[in-house]
C-alpha cells in the first residue's frame, strides 16, 4: 500500500467523509508579471493587495448568471434537525438561471422533442381546489395552479406541474443540469454573505424580496398563514423577475415555485456530507426541492429550509432552474479525430533557445509515455502524451518566498482561516491547532535558518493564489510528469531508473530517517542526510535542470484528479477532468518509500487539505 496515501486516508478521515443514506422524506409536499519572471527569495515586489483565488472573468451567457468559487456556512443550528449540524462547504464556480424555468421555455422543449410528462403520462397533478391541494385528472404543464388553461399573456409565469424526472429531461435537452443542493442554496444567500432569505435578513420589502405568502393571499383565503403587512400583488404565481434579484443577479430565489435540486434528500446527510462540492448521497426515495413558493410562511422561506418529494412528484407549486458548469462552456476534451491523430516527433531534452526566466527552467516542447502498467490501477494504461513547451520552476516554493508574498499581500492561507493543520507527532499524523506555513513538519516555528526550506502546511488553493499573484500557474498532471522523468527517457524516478546516490537521489525514507523512527520503512542503504525537509537544491538537479522532483515535499497540480482519466485522456495538452472533488498530487515527500517516489504515481486530495509534507511549485506559459 502506498506509503503517503495511507497518511492521506488520515487526512480524509477528517477532512473529507462520504455519507451515502437512503433519504427519507420530511416535510414532504410542504405547501408551499505584466510578465513577472522572477520570484525570488529576495527580489520580486507583490501587488499589495491580494484576496483568495479569483477565477477570470468569465464569459456571459444568456439568461444565466456566473456565480464564482467559494465557502459558506450551510444549514442552521436554529432550523430543523435536517439543517444540522451548520457546516463548511466549498463550492466550485457554476452557472445558474437567472429566472425559474418558463411556461414558454417549457413549450419550446415540448414541441422540439415530443416529450410527455409525468403528469401527461399519468393523467393528472394536484391544483388548489378553494383552499386546498387536490388530484385532478387532465392537468399538466400547460394548466395553472387553479387547474385554468394558462393564455398566451401568462407563458412568461414559471413551469408548474413539472416533477423532477421532468426537470431532469428539460435541463438534459438544453445541455444543462439541475444544480446541487448545495449549489442551490449557495446561490440563494449570496454565498458567504449567508442571507436568511435571498433578499437579506430582514422582513421583506415590496418588489425588494419575492412572491411569498402576504396580505392579497389572506384577501382571497382569510385563514392562510402569511407574512403579515406584506403585500407582493399575487395570488398564486408571479411573471418571472418580477421582483428585485439577489446579490447575484438570481430572481425568485425565495418563493414563486419551490425548485427541483439534483440530490437525494437524506434527513441525516448534513453530518456527512462532503465540505468539497457536495452532490448529496448515492441513493435515495425522495429529491431534494428548495426556496418555497407563492404559499409559503416565512419559517419555509428560509434560504436553509430543506423539503422533499418524489421523484415522480408534481403539483401547483413546483418547478425548478437549471444550473452549467463554467467549464462545460468551454472546448470539451474528448478523443475525437484530431486528437488521436498521430504525435509530433518526441525532441529530445536540448539547450532552450528561448530567453532565460530567474530560477526557472525551460521545458522543451516533446512526447513521453505516461503512467505505468507496473503501478496502481490509476497509473493505467500507459498512454502517449504531447506536451508544449513551458516553463517550470527549479526549485519548490520556499519558505522565504511565501512569506514574501504574504507580507505583501496580507493573503490568509486555509490553515490560517481554519485555525490548524496536520503534523508530525510521534510516528502518526495529527491535526494540531494553531498550526500553519509559517511552522515545520513538527509544528515547531520556523526560524531564519530554515527559510530556504520548500513551503508546507499549504493548501491547493493557497498553491494558487501564490501563483496567480507570481504571474505563474500550477503545472499539469501531465507537465509535472514530463519533467520528472526528463521527457522521452521516461525514467521511473526523477534521478533514473536504479537506486538512489547520495547528492544524486533526494530526500526520501532513508537512514537518517530511521535513526529518528527505527520502525519506519525506508529505502535501505541509502542515507540523504535530512529527517524532515532539505532545504530546495540540496540535491542534484534532473536532466531539465529540476530540483528535488523526487521526495522532499508532494507538490500541488492543476488537474482535478479521476482515477480512470488514462482510458480517456487528450493525447496532446491534456489538463485533466472538467470537474472533480480532489485534486492531484505528485512527487513523494521526505517520508516517502520507493513505491510512492516514482514519478508515475498519482494521489489525489481535496483543495483545502494541508499538511508537513505538502508543498508546490510553478509553471509558466513561453508565450
Amino acid at each position: 500500500m502506498k506509503n503517503l496515501r495511507i497518511l492521506i486516508t488520515i487526512l480524509l478521515a477528517v477532512v473529507l467523509v462520504l455519507g451515502l443514506a437512503i433519504g427519507c422524506a420530511k416535510k414532504e409536499e410542504t405547501p408551499a508579471m505584466e510578465s513577472m519572471e522572477t520570484m525570488g527569495t529576495e527580489s520580486t515586489t507583490l501587488p499589495k493587495t491580494v484576496e483568495r483565488p479569483q477565477e477570470p472573468k468569465q464569459k456571459e451567457i444568456a439568461g444565466m448568471a456566473y456565480i464564482p468559487t467559494g465557502s459558506f456556512m450551510m444549514g442552521s443550528n436554529e432550523g430543523d434537525d435536517d439543517e444540522k449540524p451548520l457546516h463548511e462547504v466549498y463550492v466550485e464556480e457554476f452557472y445558474m438561471d437567472k429566472y425559474e424555468v418558463t411556461v414558454a421555455q417549457f413549450k419550446q422543449f415540448v414541441d422540439a422533442t415530443g416529450y410527455k410528462t409525468d403528469a401527461e403520462k399519468d393523467g393528472w397533478s394536484v391544483t388548489v381546489t378553494g383552499t386546498s391541494g387536490d388530484q385532478k385528472q387532465g392537468i399538466n404543464w400547460r394548466y395553472d395552479i387553479e387547474g385554468k388553461v394558462i393564455g398566451s399573456d401568462r407563458m412568461n409565469h414559471p413551469v408548474i406541474h413539472v416533477s423532477w424526472n421532468d426537470a431532469q429531461a428539460y435541463a438534459k435537452w438544453a445541455g444543462k443540469r439541475l444544480p446541487t443542493e448545495a449549489e442551490w442554496e449557495y446561490a440563494a444567500c449570496s454565498g458567504s454573505k449567508g442571507y436568511k432569505y435571498s433578499w437579506g435578513n430582514s422582513d421583506p420589502v415590496a418588489k425588494k424580496s419575492g412572491n411569498i405568502a402576504d396580505e392579497t393571499a389572506k384577501r382571497r383565503d382569510t385563514d392562510w398563514p402569511i407574512w403579515s403587512g406584506y403585500d407582493d400583488g399575487y395570488v398564486f404565481t408571479a411573471p418571472v423577475g418580477s421582483f428585485d434579484p439577489n446579490d447575484f443577479g438570481l430572481f425568485d430565489m425565495t418563493g414563486n415555485v419551490s425548485e427541483w435540486c439534483a440530490d437525494w434528500y437524506d434527513a441525516n446527510y448534513y453530518a456527512s456530507s462532503p465540505k468539497q462540492n457536495p452532490k448529496g448521497p448515492a441513493i435515495g426515495i425522495h429529491k431534494v426541492l428548495r426556496g418555497g413558493s407563492w404559499g409559503n410562511n416565512p419559517n419555509y422561506l428560509r434560504c436553509a429550509i430543506r423539503v422533499s418529494g418524489n421523484p415522480s412528484n408534481r403539483r401547483f407549486d413546483l418547478g425548478f432552474r437549471c444550473a452549467q458548469d463554467v467549464r462545460s462552456t468551454e472546448s470539451t476534451e474528448t478523443m475525437d479525430a484530431e486528437s488521436t491523430a498521430p504525435l509530433k516527433p518526441v525532441q529530445r531534452p536540448e539547450e532552450p533557445k528561448q530567453k532565460e526566466i530567474q530560477d526557472m527552467a525551460y521545458i522543451p516542447a516533446g512526447s513521453f509515455m505516461m503512467g505505468s502498467n507496473e503501478g496502481d490501477d490509476d497509473e493505467k494504461p500507459v498512454h502517449e502524451v504531447y506536451v508544449d513547451a513551458y516553463y517550470m520552476d527549479k526549485y519548490e516554493v520556499t519558505v522565504a518566498q511565501f512569506k514574501q508574498f504574504v507580507d505583501a499581500s496580507g493573503y490568509k492561507t486555509d490553515a490560517e482561516e481554519a485555525g490548524w493543520s496536520f503534523v508530525l507527532t510521534g510516528t502518526s499524523v495529527d491535526k494540531k491547532e494553531g498550526i500553519n506555513w509559517r511552522h515545520d513538519a513538527e509544528g515547531k516555528m520556523i526560524g531564519r535558518d530554515r527559510m530556504n526550506h520548500p513551503v508546507i502546511h499549504i493548501s491547493w488553493n493557497d498553491a494558487l493564489a501564490y501563483a496567480k499573484k507570481a504571474r505563474k500557474r500550477l503545472p499539469t498532471e501531465a507537465e509535472w510528469e514530463y519533467a520528472a522523468r526528463c521527457g522521452g527517457k521516461g525514467y521511473k524516478y526523477s534521478w533514473g531508473n536504479g537506486d538512489p546516490v547520495v547528492k544524486k537521489g533526494g530526500n526520501i525514507v532513508d537512514e537518517t530517517l530511521k535513526r529518528h523512527f527505527t520502525d519506519w520503512p525506508i529505502w535501505s542503504g541509502y542515507d540523504d542526510g535530512y529527517v524532515f525537509t532539505a532545504p530546495v537544491g540540496s540535491f542534484d538537479p534532473n536532466d531539465f535542470g529540476l530540483f528535488d522532483m523526487t521526495g522532499n515535499v508532494w507538490e500541488w497540480c492543476a488537474d482535478w484528479y479521476d482515477e480512470n482519466y488514462y482510458a480517456s485522456s487528450l493525447r496532446q495538452n491534456p489538463k485533466g477532468p472538467a470537474s472533480g472533488t480532489k485534486r492531484v498530487l505528485r512527487g513523494g515527500s521526505w517520508d516517502g518509500n520507493p513505491n510512492v517516489l516514482r514519478c508515475s504515481l498519482r494521489v489525489g486530495n481535496v483543495p483545502m487539505v494541508r499538511s508537513s509534507i505538502i508543498g508546490f511549485r510553478c509553471a509558466q506559459d513561453v508565450r
